[in-house]
């Protein structure tokens, strides 16, 4: 399937398509994501990759907030660095192509006759973090979270949880 992602590089807006501007940060990240996985197929496999692991520690923290004891809080550690890697390439795209349009999209908006009106196309991730090389860094941050990761039974920062 991701095969046939990148060979078509078409992109539809329908009228229908509304949540892309107005919607939740859920609806514009699903967008971008669509979006930059027909143009990079590493963005994709990278995508799929966090996914792939998020819904492993996602499952794993269900496990310690119900108290089975199948689950190790020491394994989290593992799951933390793991899911940072493709965690941080993710954001790293994310960032490098909202710079990339930021401006012109800004551009457009003038052109289109709408000078006073101010337009910013932002990228803002949850994990607050200087750069997207720096995954010790990146695992450290992630970590600050982890008491409300296991309150809650579920991951709460990384690029699932991002604002775009």
């Amino acid at each position: 399937m991701s095969d046939a992602v990148a060979t078509f590089a078409i992109v539809f807006v329908l009228p229908e398509d509304i949540n892309i501007t107005s919607g939740s940060p859920r609806h514009h990240r699903s967008f971008l994501d669509i979006y930059l996985s027909q143009f990079s197929r590493k963005y994709l496999l990278d995508l799929i990759e966090y996914q792939r692991i998020l819904k492993q520690r996602n499952a794993l923290l269900r496990k310690l907030k119900s108290g089975e004891r199948a689950g190790d809080p020491g394994h989290l550690d593992v799951w933390d660095e793991s899911l940072m890697k493709p965690a941080l390439l993710v954001m790293a795209a994310r960032d490098a192509f909202i710079d990339e349009i930021g401006p012109k999209v800004a551009e457009l908006v003038i052109k289109l006759g709408a000078a006073d009106e101010k337009v910013e196309v932002k990228y803002q991730p949850r994990m607050v973090l200087e750069n997207f090389e720096d995954l010790k860094a990146a695992v450290s941050a992630f970590r600050t979270e982890r008491p409300r990761d296991l309150k809650l039974g579920a991951t709460f920062l990384g690029p699932h949880r991002d604002v775009i």
